[in-house]
């Protein structure tokens, strides 16, 4: 009875310590089951993580490239508005310029006016300086005796000076008022006087 106890006691030792070692195993290859799923989701992570790294790269690369595009067009756009400035400030310039010009010119154009009146003035002065001039000479010419010419050796008579139209000798002048006088003494040809 107690070999029986005994062999029984024994098997159901071995049997416990097979069962142990059985469940031993199993937890084992569970665990490693478990580690190696860790292991994989740890690597999938990785990867994902990687993935992820790697399409913030690329979208911070995609954003740079478009921010730096944006600042190149904004650049762009601030030449072009100081360009225009610059070409707004010329034509302002320019526009300055030919309104001194203008100014200068209508100076010019007041200045010949005055020079062309001063010039009416001094034609207007001129002309009736030369009126005044012209009634005094002929003021005088009214107040000097009136002259007729005679020929020296006969009884020709005339109003300007000349020559005889009988002898061709150059008369001689003499009063207006004498002219009848020597007409009356002239009445009678001379006998001396001769032909050319």
């Amino acid at each position: 009875m107690k070999n029986l106890l005994l062999v029984l006691f024994l098997t159901l030792g071995f049997v416990s310590a097979n069962a142990q070692a059985d469940a031993a195993k199993m937890k084992a290859e569970a665990e490693m089951k478990a580690a190696k799923a860790d292991a994989m989701k740890a690597k999938a992570d990785t990867k994902m993580g990687a993935m992820d790294a790697k399409a913030a790269t690329e979208a911070k690369m995609k954003g740079d490239t478009k921010a730096a595009a944006a600042d190149m067009k904004a650049a762009k756009a601030e030449k072009m508005a100081a360009g225009a400035h610059a070409t707004k400030s010329e034509a302002e310039m320019k526009a300055a310029k030919a309104d001194m010009e203008v100014s200068k010119a209508a100076k010019k154009a007041k200045m010949a006016d005055k020079m062309a009146d001063k010039a009416d003035g001094a034609a207007t002065d001129a002309t009736m300086a030369a009126n005044k001039m012209h009634a005094k000479h002929k003021m005088a010419m009214a107040s000097m005796p009136k002259m007729t010419y005679k020929c020296p050796m006969g009884d020709a008579l005339c109003d300007g000076p000349g020559k005889c139209p009988k002898c061709g000798m150059e008369m001689v002048a003499i009063k207006s008022e004498m002219a009848p006088k020597m007409k009356k003494a002239l009445a009678k040809p001379a006998a001396e006087h001769k032909m050319n």
